[in-house]
């Protein structure tokens, strides 16, 4: 109902690149790696002395075309640091434990989020525990980027704010938020529903229009991918949304191998890409309404 400038571009936009791939799919190809070639001589002619050409060649070949296409030479340049930073650690700190995650927290206050990159190895559950200890440290996540290397190195990006004001991170909460992943990775006792519920506000910074509310709806799409499963759940924003419905997601057996985490006005439409544990997609109609059950069950929990 609303029509602008902005959108007419965004359409056109959508027209022009999806026109080559309909047309000439080996061309469209061909441009997009040449683009991302482009894009790994720039980085390189930027490179940071402490980090080998190999590190850069390594994270050119380990990640998906799409993390080069939304992150831009300066994001990338800041990925390939953390990612450093990470290995250094696990060569040189004799006493830290492995499993231990790298954290970075940027402020963007003319967006009004803080953005936290998470670096650590991969594993059942890091999505889970990561989203848990947001939420228990008081942050709402708005939203994420999910990427893992082929070599088993996670980069997730999170943009978060304070849960009560809305407002960025502060220190204590960024500290606390540290302290609970760290303990969640590496063996420790967290218990994430009793934190949670310590920090949940009766009401909300973030309101769906009238006060009206949003039932939940949970969809399933076997042709988004040709590899996983797209499991897409919308319903009202909360505190612990992300972390309850990736446990139960964890509880009936898949794997998430990535997410698309959009909140606005009391919203959240979050996507999963999920697999069955030997890396098939879930066929079964009764296996999808078993596992949309259990996750309107844990968003319930929730209240």
């Amino acid at each position: 109902k609303l029509w602008n400038d902005f959108k007419d571009s965004l359409l056109w936009s959508l027209h022009n690149k999806a026109l080559p791939l309909l047309t000439g799919e080996s061309e469209f190809v061909r441009a997009e790696e040449k683009q991302q070639e482009l894009l790994e001589e720039e980085i390189r002619r930027l490179l940071p002395a402490n980090i080998s050409e190999e590190e850069l060649e390594a994270h050119f070949a380990t990640l998906p075309p799409r993390y080069f296409q939304i992150h831009s030479t300066a994001k990338i340049l800041r990925d390939l640091a953390l990612a450093h930073r990470f290995l250094h650690l696990q060569l040189t700190e004799e006493e830290r434990n492995a499993l231990e995650p790298v954290v970075d927290w940027h402020n963007e206050p003319d967006r009004g989020y803080t953005v936290a990159k998470v670096c650590t190895w991969d594993r059942p559950g890091l999505f889970s525990n990561v989203t848990g200890s947001f939420s228990a440290a008081g942050l709402n996540i708005l939203t994420a980027q999910i990427f893992t290397r082929t070599d088993g190195i996670a980069l997730d990006t999170f943009f978060v704010t304070d849960a009560k004001t809305g407002t960025l991170a502060n220190k204590d909460e960024r500290e606390q938020f540290q302290a609970v992943l760290a303990r969640a990775l590496t063996g420790g006792e967290v218990d994430f529903a009793a934190m949670i519920a310590k920090q949940r506000v009766s009401r909300p910074v973030y309101q769906s229009y009238e006060g009206e509310r949003m039932e939940t709806q949970v969809s399933f799409d076997n042709e988004a991918s040709e590899s996983r499963t797209v499991i897409e759940v919308e319903t009202e924003d909360r505190l612990g949304l992300l972390h309850a419905i990736s446990q139960a997601l964890g509880e009936v057996n898949l794997n998430i191998s990535g997410a698309k985490i959009v909140t606005e006005k009391g919203a959240a439409i979050d996507t999963f890409y999920v697999s069955e544990q030997d890396g098939q997609k879930i066929l079964d109609a009764g296996r999808q309404e078993f596992i949309g059950r259990k996750i309107r069950d844990a968003i319930n929990k929730l209240g």
